[in-house]
């Protein structure tokens, strides 16, 4: 199971809510660019090439996602 930051595990419970890169730049007042930084990194920790696929690991590893 990967190490998430705390932000990465923000992130990853907005993206399993359906919100866009752009919702979530608005909901935590960050860039979008900022956001996508970290759905990159989350991709990259969870070895997938999409945030979908990665909120789908995260559900099997039995992570915890709400915000």
């Amino acid at each position: 199971m990967p190490r998430l930051t705390q932000k990465e595990q923000e992130i990853l419970g907005w993206c399993a809510l359906g919100k866009t890169s752009a919702e979530m730049a608005i909901i935590l007042n960050r860039s979008e660019t900022t956001i996508n930084f970290h759905i990159a990194n989350l991709r990259v920790k969870f070895g997938v090439t999409s945030r979908h696929a990665a909120v789908l690991k995260a559900i099997k590893f039995g992570m915890p996602l709400l915000p």
